[in-house]
């Protein structure tokens, strides 16, 4: 993949504009969700584990048992999504994906995990997935010349700040907070995962 000559925001505590090209380490790769941290629970201990975000991400637009293990058993996220793609999506996928993503960034960054810290780090910044295959949903595609404008819904970068936004409660120190935190995530995922699959 060619990769731009794009000058990225110095000044993280305004704005992250990562450049996630799915290779190589960088400070914000732990955003991208193909990063393999510590594998994903979606459903508190009473489900399938995913190696990554895109795992699961990817194994929720399945139709079929079949498909849906095709994705979670792939051995890399670029894999899995390529999977994604080349599967016949469950009909409500457009209506329900991103209320899926909401769930998938749920799990990945829940209290517990160290990815839940790595993300209140980054403070008050406007998260953007600056990405050079031209995304416009998820994130932002990166004009082809550094000096024309990028444009794009960034919706990753978007329920990411949510998801922080949501963490925050549980950091106020309060017990009443903290407890406010824990029926958050069990009502986000609790929501979705556990409904999904079982219409398989």
């Amino acid at each position: 993949m060619k990769h731009l000559q794009r000058k990225r925001n110095e000044n993280t505590e305004i704005m992250i504009d990562w450049f996630d090209d799915f290779e190589g380490e960088n400070q914000y790769a732990f955003l991208s969700n193909f990063y393999v941290g510590d594998p994903i629970d979606m459903q508190d201990g009473e489900g399938p584990i995913y190696l990554t975000g895109e795992h699961a991400f990817a194994a929720y637009k399945a139709r079929t048992r079949h498909d849906w293990a095709k994705v979670v058993t792939a051995k890399s996220p670029g894999k899995a999504k390529g999977i994604g793609r080349e599967i016949k999506l469950r009909p409500e996928w457009e209506r329900v994906k991103h209320d899926v993503m909401v769930c998938v960034l749920a799990a990945k960054f829940a209290p517990n995990r160290p990815e839940a810290e790595w993300l209140l780090r980054t403070g008050d910044a406007l998260l953007v997935e600056g990405t050079e295959w031209q995304d416009r949903v998820w994130g932002v595609a990166c004009a082809s010349n550094p000096d024309k404008p990028s444009y794009g819904r960034n919706w990753l970068g978007r329920l990411l700040m949510q998801q922080r936004a949501l963490l925050r409660t549980e950091s106020g120190g309060s017990a009443a907070a903290f407890e406010a935190m824990v029926d958050i995530e069990k009502y986000t995922l609790a929501k979705c995962a556990p409904s999904y699959l079982t219409a398989l």
